[in-house]
């Protein structure tokens, strides 16, 4: 990553931290030391995944949002387009509850803090399992833990903000919880080669 990118961590209590990756944030350190303090996890708590927001899709996002509200004002014809190339969050629980954020909705702060609410929870027994970086044209793979795989499109997942709970993506057995979570781009059909 670059000086202007940034990391977002998140917990499995689901809480989240976004913090810029620039010398002053984090410096440059050899392989045996400990690092920098990232995130501050209270008791029972730990790290469940961490994404880096690159610079470049954060400024093609700004230009994406201009355009999609120079649409509404009927100024551009950009609209669903445009937004297809936004890059969101996709949070996902091991219950298998999901939601897409926007990746504005967690500025960057100083690392080391407790984070702020990214999911909350509809049973307490429920943890976050990921919280990745997606476009609307992508797939979401859920994979659980007795071997049931589900692919659905990241746009028919709602988009909701960062108090919510989410919608249910996949049904589970009592015994069964959501193992893997993976983000695939769309796959583009070739066209048949013409015979001649």
């Amino acid at each position: 990553c670059t000086d202007a990118d940034s990391a977002i961590l998140v917990s499995k209590k689901g809480l989240a931290l976004r913090f810029n990756t620039d010398s002053k944030q984090l410096r440059a350190s050899g392989r045996a030391s400990r690092g920098v303090k990232s995130i501050a996890l209270r008791d029972g708590d730990s790290i469940a995944d961490m994404d880096i927001i690159r610079a470049a899709d954060a400024a093609t996002d700004a230009l994406t949002s201009a355009a999609t509200t120079d649409s509404e004002s009927g100024e551009s014809d950009g609209g669903d387009e445009a937004d297809d190339d936004r890059h969101m969050l996709v949070a996902v629980t091991r219950e298998g509850f999901g939601k897409r954020m926007d990746v504005d909705n967690f500025a960057p702060k100083g690392r080391g803090g407790r984070g702020m609410i990214a999911i909350k929870f509809k049973r307490e027994t429920d943890r976050l399992l990921t919280l990745s970086q997606a476009q609307r044209s992508d797939q979401l793979l859920l994979i659980t833990q007795k071997g049931t795989i589900v692919r659905q499109s990241v746009s028919a997942i709602s988009a909701q903000g960062r108090a919510a709970t989410g919608v249910q993506l996949q049904r589970l057995d009592d015994d069964d919880f959501v193992a893997s979570v993976a983000i695939v781009p769309p796959v583009e059909e070739e066209e048949p080669a013409a015979e001649a």
